[in-house]
């Protein structure tokens, strides 16, 4: 990468595109990239945020959490299924499950959609 800041031994890379920083970090506990936007275009501000991700990072990898966090709808869909598998198993009422397809259903304005358009969530 040209014009690219190399920092913390290779481990964090700072680099511009589009006249926004862009950080390139790897963390120890697996052999991937992860490349995050600093929204900045301030040089030193960017290596400074750069660091505090990469710390963070870092932190969430010792106690043995993944370095992404899941998207609610990700969390919603395996929440769903697991009260389906209990419903399967007998733990689980019918009308719990009425409930759970009913919330998971809810509709949400996208934000700043001035339309008034909806988003429906692919929860079910």
């Amino acid at each position: 990468m040209e014009g690219a800041r190399y920092l913390e031994d290779g481990r964090l890379t700072i680099f511009k595109r589009s006249g926004i920083y862009y950080a390139r970090l790897r963390i120890a506990a697996s052999h991937k990239y992860i490349t995050r936007s600093l929204k900045t275009s301030n040089e030193q501000t960017a290596v400074d945020l750069g660091r505090r991700l990469l710390f963070q990072l870092e932190q969430r990898a010792e106690a043995g959490l993944p370095p992404k966090s899941k998207l609610f709808a990700a969390v919603i869909d395996d929440y769903i299924r697991h009260r389906e598998r209990d419903r399967r198993h007998g733990k689980t009422s019918a009308g719990m499950a009425r409930i759970r397809r009913a919330t998971g259903r809810r509709r949400y304005r996208r934000k700043g959609d001035a339309g008034g358009r909806h988003c429906r969530g692919d929860l079910g």
